[in-house]
């Protein structure tokens, strides 16, 4: 079954419930974008894990009948900060193509911007 525009809600509930899980999560940052049916939830949050707090930035991808699930997470919030900007590079010279699993991640139109 193809995910489609019309699940938005039901697996953002299913996200949302997913975090409340983690033992005091605070989400410092939410954004979703929908491209016909191609679903993209993303989130920053905080949470604890035995006594260390961790800072965690999630991509979750749905298309056709996939999700692909991208994570940053430092051992620390600091390390968190130090591989930031790595992950973001990465997050943005890449895009989904193609409707099934064997598709290849292709360059996004961002790295055009950030080359010139």
């Amino acid at each position: 079954m193809s995910v489609t525009s019309s699940d938005l809600s039901t697996l953002r509930t299913g996200l949302e419930q997913g975090l409340a899980k983690l033992t005091e999560c605070h989400v410092e940052s939410q954004n979703e974008h929908l491209d016909g049916d191609q679903l993209e939830f993303e989130r920053i949050y905080r949470f604890h894990e035995a006594s260390t707090v961790r800072k965690r930035h999630l991509l979750v991808y749905f298309k056709d009948r996939w999700q692909y699930n991208v994570v940053c997470q430092g051992a620390t919030e600091e390390d968190f900060a130090y591989w930031l900007p790595m992950f973001d590079f990465m997050r943005l010279t890449f895009r989904l193509s193609g409707s099934d699993a064997t598709s290849q991640f292709t360059p996004s139109p961002h790295l055009n911007a950030l080359q010139t």
